[in-house]
């Protein structure tokens, strides 16, 4: 076995699996990068468009990567488009949430203050609600509620608590 001096650079050896075989073309950073970007759920539009230059590189067989350029544009519409549902639905459920505190405060209120509070209440609806539903009579629905069954006292949830036995 010969010994090669130091300083001197060692030839790629047959198997190094450091070394691109010859002939065969490096992976494109474009495609892997849309492919990586596809999942993730904010930059998954960046993936697509990332995907479709990948093509564009990697087309000829100038560079390898084409399938996962090809699969980063369905796969970031499928992420794309259920981070909005889940953002749509998100933002409905928040308001939803707000809406009920404020329907609590207005059943919380005394009888005496009930009209004054439904008619700011009846102001934050909907319009769709409004359309179908005048002031008056949604004030005579929330004065009815109040008097037939009181205000409300508090709130607490259904439940009773395990106990061990």
């Amino acid at each position: 076995m010969t010994q090669i001096p130091a300083g001197i650079p060692v030839p790629p050896q047959e198997g190094d699996p450091f070394v691109r075989p010859a002939g065969k073309p490096s992976y494109s950073l474009i495609a892997v990068a849309g492919f990586i970007f596809s999942f993730l759920l904010a930059l998954a539009p960046l993936g697509i468009i990332l995907g479709m230059a990948g093509i564009f590189h990697t087309r000829g067989g100038r560079r390898r990567g084409i399938g996962l350029a090809v699969a980063a544009i369905p796969i970031g519409l499928f992420v794309s488009f259920m981070t909005a549902i889940f953002a749509v639905a998100f933002f409905m459920f928040t308001y939803a949430a707000e809406s009920s505190g404020d329907a609590f405060a207005l059943l919380k209120t005394s009888r005496i203050h009930i009209t004054e509070k439904a008619d700011d209440f009846y102001q934050q609806m909907a319009p769709r609600f409004k359309v179908s539903t005048s002031p008056e009579a949604f004030q005579a629905w929330v004065g009815r509620i109040a008097t037939d069954y009181g205000t409300l006292q508090g709130v607490t949830l259904a439940g009773n608590p395990i106990e061990s036995t």
